[in-house]
């Protein structure tokens, strides 16, 4: 399903709270965080939902899960960003 918001088209992914910009981007839907900062953040740092939440307190801990989720599921067919 697509979104215009203002001037960005956004896509709906079956996520919640994820959503795909123009050039196929996973995002935070609502937010400018990439779905893959929040994976980095994960792996590089071995950070779990909660200690990522309280380094990037702007999002909630479903958005992070969903965000977590989405990328393990989909990490072969979401670009790398």
């Amino acid at each position: 399903m697509l979104f215009l918001i203002g001037e960005f088209v956004v896509v709906a992914t079956a996520w919640p709270f994820v959503e795909l910009n123009e050039a196929g981007i996973a995002f935070v839907r609502g937010t400018r965080t990439k779905v893959l900062e929040i994976a980095e953040c994960h792996l590089a740092y071995h950070w779990d939902a909660d200690q990522i939440h309280r380094q990037l307190s702007g999002l909630t801990l479903p958005q992070i899960h969903a965000a977590l989720g989405c990328r393990c599921s989909y990490q072969t067919k979401l670009p790398p960003a």
